[in-house]
């Protein structure tokens, strides 16, 4: 009987344990944060580190808390609390941010919906060789392409200064994505440079369609010219061009 009344005694007395987290729940994985804060989200890897997506809403015992929804895989993540970036405490994973400038809270979200709390496993030490450990599991990937290109524009004469557009808008996504393609088991994130789809959309797409006939899967080549030649991309306008055209410019 002393017994039980000791161990009631010490649970009211001692602070209750915090659980880790994020934990998995019906719909995604659940973050909470207690603290003194009039505005709390999560940001990071899963919503494009926005500070709008995932708002957290305070419940009337003062914790916030929100479910996202996430598929399996790595993700680096903070709070953002009354514009201020901050570690989930309850998260004992953390993990250098891509450029080692700070460092994030990370969690792994497996296929059987458990969560780890890291990332990558580290690099075994040795001798580098052919002969690789084949442990069965899935891997998990972040494509990141993060050169942060500009507006390749010269507003002067509202010509794009190609082929960059071209090259990273338009192959470079697809080219990684199409390799990871043939390994089914291989689960990846790929995160696109902002800059880069609004060059395309507007100069390409937006240019483009009203020529575009999508029932015969044609380009009508000379009436685009004739509007946008020389706005676009000088490689896109040589490739609707017939080379028997092609002058001293071209060439």
């Amino acid at each position: 009987m002393m017994r039980s009344a000791v161990s009631v005694l010490l649970t009211l007395l001692l602070p209750p344990v915090l659980l880790t987290q994020p934990q998995p729940v019906s719909g995604g994985v659940l973050f909470e944060y207690k603290g003194n804060k009039s505005y709390v989200s999560v940001v990071g890897d899963f919503n494009g580190w926005s500070k709008d997506e995932h708002p957290l809403q305070r419940d009337p015992s003062g914790v916030f808390r929100r479910v996202v929804p996430v598929t399996p895989g790595v993700y680096q993540y903070k709070f953002y609390a009354d514009g201020e970036y901050l570690l989930d405490e309850r998260n004992p994973g953390t993990i250098q941010n891509y450029n080692n400038s700070s460092v994030n809270s990370v969690f792994t979200l497996r296929d059987d919906n458990t969560v780890l709390f890291r990332g990558y496993e580290p690099t075994p030490q040795g001798v580098m060789n052919d002969s690789y450990p084949q442990s069965g599991g899935t891997l998990y990937l972040n494509l990141i392409w993060h050169q942060h290109q500009p507006l390749y524009l010269d507003p002067g004469t509202d010509q794009l200064q190609g082929p960059w557009v071209r090259t990273h808008a338009t192959k470079d996504y697809y080219d990684m994505a199409s390799i990871l393609e043939r390994y089914p088991e291989v689960h990846y994130n790929v995160n696109l440079t902002s800059s880069m789809l609004f060059q395309l959309q507007r100069y390409y797409v937006e240019r483009l369609k009203p020529f575009v006939d999508t029932k015969k899967n044609r380009v009508d080549a000379k009436k685009f010219l004739a509007a946008w030649e020389g706005k676009t991309d000088p490689w896109i306008d040589l490739a609707l061009k017939p080379t028997k055209g092609f002058g001293e410019k071209e060439l």
